[in-house]
């Protein structure tokens, strides 16, 4: 027998933070009678990580008396972990066990996000990635393969029925950390003395920077404002680069990985020059900031004054980067007019017959 119907989940916002109340709707459309055992949805928050190392471990033996390295072998090793932050189950029908004929059905629902985990940690961010092979990390013993790493927030509808194949629609929702408090125009500053060569003094120089604001979504426009007293004899670059910080934690054994993104390089500061400068640019395509169990990821933009052979003068700014919000249109494509569909739920449907018995 083919599926008796069709299920659709539609929430009322792109995006939730901890504590925030979701409310929905589940869509059904039967394409004929059918008994039903039970009618809910189940919503949980969870995080896996999971990668293998793999390396070559020396082969020792005696040679002539003396201890030498006479080949290698492979070794390898998997790390996993998962956490669940919580888990509901919401029933959408009060009854159980009843009859209902063909038509379009809407199930409204509600349910509160937890402020915290099982474990009383703050509610991660979504996140999700799968590099494959990946390099750059630190702290493994070899090559990196099969990584994956996931916080996932999901509801999965489900309409139980007796005599054919349950229906089901498992929707992942977009989940925010706690929003940070927002700092409309951070700002920082610094003088240092420039160091040729790393120790030969060329002067000094004084940086004051500002951004217009602390939290982003990949791809849009960020401006910094930076202000340069070059006292040195060298030539100074503004630059403005972004550092992604990744930690991932399994079975007692932890890496990590740094990548450093350059966003743009602006006005040359001559030596002796005083000189404002004005940076826009716009943030990268990137995962998303979080921090659950086994899983974090930050990011820090720096602002630096770049010099040819002498460390680099940097001002360093936290950011929070949030994934883009799911687009409401999402929720109802290919639902047609949902005005069609009789809101059931909270009650009993016109059309819902309970067997005997089950009054």
């Amino acid at each position: 027998m083919g599926k008796v119907g069709k299920l659709q989940v539609a929430l009322d916002k792109p995006f939730y933070t901890p504590g925030d109340d979701v409310q929905g709707t589940v869509y059904l459309e039967l394409k004929e009678a059918v008994d039903v055992d039970k009618i809910y949805v189940k919503v949980k928050g969870k995080e896996k990580v999971e990668w293998r190392e793999e390396w070559e471990e020396p082969i020792f033996e005696e040679v002539e008396g003396v201890r030498q390295v006479t080949g290698h072998r492979e070794e390898s090793a998997e790390y996993d972990e998962k956490e669940s932050f919580f888990k509901k189950k919401i029933k959408l029908v009060p009854s159980e066990d009843f009859e209902m004929g063909a038509g379009k059905y809407a199930f409204p629902f509600s349910f509160t996000l937890p402020t915290k985990g099982k474990k009383g940690g703050a509610l991660a961010g979504s996140w999700d990635v799968e590099d494959g092979t990946a390099f750059g990390w630190r702290g493994t013993r070899g090559r990196t393969h099969n990584m994956k790493a996931k916080v996932e927030y999901s509801l999965k509808a489900v309409v139980d029925l007796d005599d054919s194949k349950d229906l089901e629609k498992k929707v992942d929702f977009c989940v925010y950390p706690g929003l940070p408090k927002a700092v409309p125009m951070p700002s920082d500053a610094r003088e240092a003395s420039v160091m040729f060569c790393c120790c030969i003094n060329r002067g000094s120089l004084k940086m004051e920077a500002t951004l217009d604001k602390n939290v982003y979504s990949p791809g849009d426009e960020a401006e910094a404002v930076l202000k340069v007293e070059n006292e040195s004899a060298l030539e100074v670059t503004a630059m403005v680069e972004m550092n992604r910080i990744m930690r991932m934690r399994a079975d007692e054994h932890q890496i990590n990985s740094s990548r450093e993104m350059q966003l743009g390089r602006f006005d040359v500061i001559e030596p002796g020059e005083t000189k404002t400068v004005h940076m826009k640019f716009r943030i990268p395509d990137t995962h998303p900031t979080t921090k659950a169990q086994h899983l974090e990821c930050s990011y820090v933009l720096d602002i630096v004054s770049e010099l040819q052979c002498a460390p680099d003068i940097e001002l360093h700014f936290p950011v929070h980067i949030y994934q883009r919000p799911i687009d409401p249109s999402f929720w109802v494509e290919g639902l047609g007019d949902v005005a069609e569909y009789a809101v059931a739920g909270h009650g009993e449907p016109e059309n819902m017959e309970l067997k005997p018995g089950y009054a």
